[in-house]
């Protein structure tokens, strides 16, 4: 998250449209990244029959 941060903040302070480029997509890279352990967290806390779209049945 520190990385993706500092590439989004870095974008917006970039003088030239390379490095402006090279930093959005950095971003773009990180941010599937992110995202993975986000929902592998959520996955593993909170409970099977409580997560939206589960088809658990009770048989």
């Amino acid at each position: 998250m520190v990385l993706a941060g500092g590439a989004h903040a870095l974008s917006g302070a970039a003088g030239t449209l390379y490095l402006t480029a090279a930093c959005v997509a950095a971003f773009g890279i990180m941010t599937p990244i992110m995202n993975a352990h986000s929902q592998s967290i959520w996955q593993s806390q909170v409970p099977p029959r409580c997560r939206a779209g589960s088809s658990v049945s009770g048989a």
